[in-house]
């Protein structure tokens, strides 16, 4: 069997693994931004500055790495659904803050961030309630 974070289900969460090659999705914004898929995601393109990704959707205890080795700095949000009935967008916590905000977080160039769920969308009551994130970047 193969080890490591190319094996089928490293993390034990079925299709859930590290994503290597991201594009961050030109234009900006959370409505535009390329969702990550990976606990472990490695941005290799970001053509302007600003292009976008997006964290999945977030439950409790959730940890995501986000590794920029493109060319620019990029912007990370949070997971954003606009289906009717569900219309629901993460909030996240920039470096140093507790704040929670729609903004995004940027990502320089080189830069890693590491996301840590705190609240699930849901929270305790299983509502239509944003996912809670806080974010420490590391250059």
């Amino acid at each position: 069997m193969v080890a490591g974070p190319g094996a089928p289900n490293p993390s034990g969460i079925p299709g859930f693994n590290a994503t290597y090659g991201v594009i961050a999705r030109p234009g900006g914004g959370n409505a535009n931004a390329t969702l990550l898929n990976g606990w472990l995601n490695t941005i290799t393109q970001v053509t302007t500055a600003n292009d976008s990704v997006m964290l999945p959707p977030g439950y409790a205890g959730m940890e995501i790495t986000v590794i920029n080795n493109g060319g620019n700095s990029c912007q990370v949000f949070g997971f954003m659904n606009t289906a009717p009935g569900d219309n629901v967008t993460d909030t996240i916590s920039p470096t140093g803050s507790i704040v929670q905000g729609t903004s995004g977080v940027a990502l320089a160039s080189g830069a890693v961030g590491l996301f840590y769920c705190m609240t699930g969308q849901g929270g305790p009551t299983n509502g239509v309630v944003p996912a809670q994130w806080r974010s420490k970047i590391l250059t």
